[in-house]
């Protein structure tokens, strides 16, 4: 064999397993990403947890206090009846048949049946103050105890994010360049679980891990960093690229307290209007100087809501984009060019049930 083939031979099995050392390369990078991802479920829960011991506390120290107050009601409630029974047996006494020190004696009990009274008022008052406290705690208990049994299920599953630019461009025209855009998520019912943003640049394709549940909602929201824009023609595509769950990506009445209203569907919403036609659930977003933000991601004052397949339209009913989905993911297609979008928010419903018994 010819010294040049043998070169050849070896550079084929050279480049065959570093195309191999490649691919596990990129698995291991999926796999540490989504335990990244699982790491902030984790820490979440473990403070979620300790917040209980700690409320479980402040129950008991709240039932010992109305313990108490309880007893202190008794006692007084037994010194009025015996003070009222001290009076009436005083009364069948003649006035000028009672010495200086039983005089002083009804008068002391006199003053008493006032001021015991009065005290034992205070003190049903601030049992109904305790009972109260431990009524709102019971609920802070029963929430916290929720949000934990959420995070034991949730699960992270990994999807492929890209972002093109397509704007026609005139021959020659130089491209604008983009700033990198930010992508984040929560889950319904749990606006308190926020993990940390991911970037994505435009035509650079990212794995992104993101937790999901059989029974709660995830809100993606996608934003440009630094205050820039969205091209004015656009795509976004995201495919799952697991191995063995799928996700359905389309809207599920699931949660219904944490789903927008399904009357708007797929729709550009602005700052003014986007509390009556978005999350029933306030605490999910907060607006601020006409700016949105969910998850720590600013999505200024014009959002395209993505809930489920077809148009997304303005108040005027122009069609800015549209939405094709299937069980392995979805694509955003950007058809206004004149105008753009601050934000995008797209609804994704629980993990489709791959077993019964799931």
């Amino acid at each position: 064999m010819k010294t040049k083939e043998k070169i050849l031979i070896w550079m084929s099995i050279i480049l065959v397993i570093l195309i191999f050392l490649a691919y596990f390369f990129m698995r291991y990078t999926v796999q540490i990403e989504t335990l990244s991802s699982l790491s902030v479920l984790t820490t979440k829960q473990k403070e979620l947890e300790n917040k209980l011991v700690i409320l479980n506390q402040q129950k008991s120290q709240l039932n010992t206090e109305l313990t108490n107050l309880n007893k202190q009601k008794t006692q007084s409630e037994n010194e009025l009846n015996s003070v009222n029974q001290q009076r009436s047996n005083f009364a069948r006494y003649s006035f000028n048949r009672l010495n200086n020190q039983s005089i002083q004696q009804i008068q002391n009990l006199n003053v008493a049946s006032v001021q015991i009274p009065k005290r034992i008022n205070e003190i049903k008052t601030n049992i109904d103050k305790k009972n109260i406290e431990i009524k709102n705690k019971n609920i802070e208990i029963d929430k916290t105890t929720k949000e934990i049994d959420y995070l034991k299920k949730i699960t992270t599953q990994p999807f492929d994010v890209i972002i093109n630019d397509i704007t026609n461009y005139p021959n020659g025209f130089i491209k604008p360049k983009q700033d990198s855009f930010v992508m984040n998520y929560i889950m319904t019912g749990m606006p308190d679980i926020i993990p940390e943003p991911s970037k994505l640049d435009i035509g650079n394709g990212q794995t992104i891990s993101i937790s999901n549940d059989t029974k709660a909602n995830t809100i993606l929201v996608i934003s440009p960093d630094n205050d820039s824009s969205f091209p004015r023609l656009f795509t976004i595509n995201i495919k799952y690229s697991g191995d063995k769950a799928v996700w359905g990506l389309y809207t599920a009445d699931t949660n219904r307290d944490f789903m927008p209203n399904y009357e708007y569907s797929n729709q550009i919403i602005e700052s003014t209007e986007f509390p009556s036609k978005f999350l029933h659930d306030k605490t999910t977003y907060k607006i601020s100087d006409k700016n949105i933000k969910i998850a720590n991601v600013n999505l200024g004052n014009k959002i395209m809501s993505v809930l489920t397949t077809g148009d997304a339209v303005d108040k005027d009913y122009k069609t800015y984009a549209k939405v094709e989905m299937d069980m392995k993911g979805m694509k955003i297609e950007f058809l206004n060019e004149n105008d753009t979008v601050s934000g995008i928010i797209i609804i994704l419903s629980p993990k489709t049930k791959t077993n019964p018994n799931e």
